[in-house]
């Protein structure tokens, strides 16, 4: 097993080579984190990949930019990918780059509230229960995962500043610190 140590998968590599870089990397390293950044390649399709190529690591995705990943669909994706390779997958949301969202048209008048009911149901979700949330932005009832993973991945918050360091204390299995704010 390689040392207890991450590194990040570089945000500038193509997407037909992230799993050929990724399984370059897995054997000095015991964690490989996606990184998710617009307008690059998208998260989860890296991980997939980062997945197939590597077998012995933690992969983690970070960080998932709340404000334009729905809870339902991110919980869907997570728990596939979780139970197609179990214990191996790590997972954060963050509220994003907030002049990226704004770019988008994601930007939303409360990113912590945003954030905040998005990591509860969708970990609501990824423990196989109906999150019966009413929120201000997130609203979701009435449904379970048919098919959650064993084991449950670990919901990280991407935080910086104290309020979002304080929400990840709260409702997250842990912290990511973005890369640029170690």
């Amino acid at each position: 097993m390689a040392a207890e140590i991450g590194a990040m998968i570089r945000r500038d590599v193509p997407p037909e080579n992230v799993g050929m870089h990724a399984g370059s990397l897995a054997p000095a390293y015991s964690e490989l984190w996606v990184v998710e950044d617009l307008p690059y390649a998208g998260g989860i399709s890296q991980l997939s990949e980062v997945l197939r190529y590597t077998e012995d690591c933690m992969v983690g995705h970070g960080i998932a930019p709340g404000p334009f990943r729905n809870p339902m669909a991110l919980a869907m994706e997570w728990a596939t990918l979780a139970r197609l390779h179990p214990g191996r997958l790590r997972c954060g949301i963050g509220h994003g780059v907030q002049s990226w969202m704004q770019a988008i048209g994601e930007k939303v008048a409360s990113p912590l509230t945003l954030l905040e009911e998005t990591a509860i149901a969708t970990q609501e979700l990824l423990a196989g229960r109906d999150p019966a949330i009413e929120g201000r932005y997130r609203t979701i009832g009435g449904y379970e995962l048919i098919f959650p993973p064993d084991p449950v991945p670990s919901v990280s918050l991407g935080a910086v500043g104290p309020k979002t360091l304080a929400l990840s204390g709260r409702v997250a299995a842990g912290t990511i610190i973005p890369e640029g704010h170690g």
